[in-house]
C-alpha cells in the first residue's frame, strides 16, 4: 500500500459525527487539499468541502453530482481498509479508520497496530 500525502489542516470538527479532524490526505499520495476540495471524513464517511479558509462543512448536492464517481471510490477505498499509510512530518504514519487517529510510533506502523482502539487493523 502506497503511503497517501497528509497535509496538515487546522484543528476542527466533522459537522456529523464530531470526531476531531487536523489532516486530510489524497489516495495519489501527491495532492494537497485546496479551498473547493471535496474529502471524506475517514469516521462517519460523510462527503465534505473545503470553504475559502480551509473550513470544513457539508459539501452540497450540486458538489457532490459533480465529483460523485470519483467519491463512491474514494469510500470504496475506506469501507474496505481499515487503515491507510501516511507520511507524517515525523516519517511513515499509520491512520486508523476506526477512530481516525493516527500515530507515526515505528512500532504501530510495522504491526499495523491503532493505540487508541487497542487493536490490530489488518488489509
Amino acid at each position: 500500500m502506497k503511503p497517501a500525502k497528509m497535509t496538515r489542516t487546522r484543528k476542527q470538527t466533522c459537522p456529523v459525527c464530531g470526531i476531531l479532524l487536523n489532516a486530510a490526505s489524497h489516495f495519489d499520495g501527491e495532492s494537497s487539499p485546496e479551498p473547493g476540495d471535496m474529502t471524506v471524513c475517514s469516521v462517519c464517511k460523510t462527503i465534505l468541502a473545503f470553504g475559502e479558509a480551509m473550513d470544513l462543512r457539508l459539501a452540497t448536492p450540486e458538489e457532490i453530482k459533480e465529483v460523485e464517481e470519483e467519491l463512491n471510490q474514494t469510500i470504496n477505498q475506506l469501507d474496505n481498509r481499515k487503515y491507510t499509510l501516511i507520511n507524517t512530518p515525523q516519517g511513515l504514519g499509520i491512520l486508523c479508520h476506526l477512530c481516525g487517529n493516527s500515530s507515526s510510533n515505528s512500532h504501530d506502523v510495522e504491526n499495523r497496530y491503532c493505540g487508541s482502539c487497542h487493536q490490530f487493523l489488518e488489509d
